[in-house]
């Protein structure tokens, strides 16, 4: 009973340094929009984004892991975050090389 009592503490541990992870990111997007574009509105827009695909992509991740099992989603994930973080430099990147 000690051990899983412990693993449920670092899992809770995990998911909420996650979430602090996840709002610090679209925070952080949000600011280089309007760093890029001088606008609040398309600031707005990019953190309405964000927000809007991670509601689109819940269902369908829910089935996948429903079906395929949770590693599978879980890889599927990744690739979708890793695929915004690469999105997120290049912008970065190309904001210095324009300036």
């Amino acid at each position: 009973m000690k051990t899983e009592t412990r693993t449920l503490r670092v899992l809770a541990s995990a998911q909420v340094l996650t979430g602090l992870g996840v709002a610090g990111t679209v925070a952080a997007g949000s600011l280089l929009v309007a760093s890029i574009t001088d606008s609040e509105t398309l600031a707005g827009l990019a953190q309405t984004s964000s927000v809007l695909g991670a509601a689109a992509l819940a269902l369908p991740l829910a089935r996948l892991t429903q079906r395929g099992g949770r590693r599978r989603c879980k890889g599927l994930q990744d690739v979708g975050i890793n695929a915004k973080r690469i999105k997120r430099r290049t912008s970065c990147d190309l904001k210095s090389f324009w300036c």
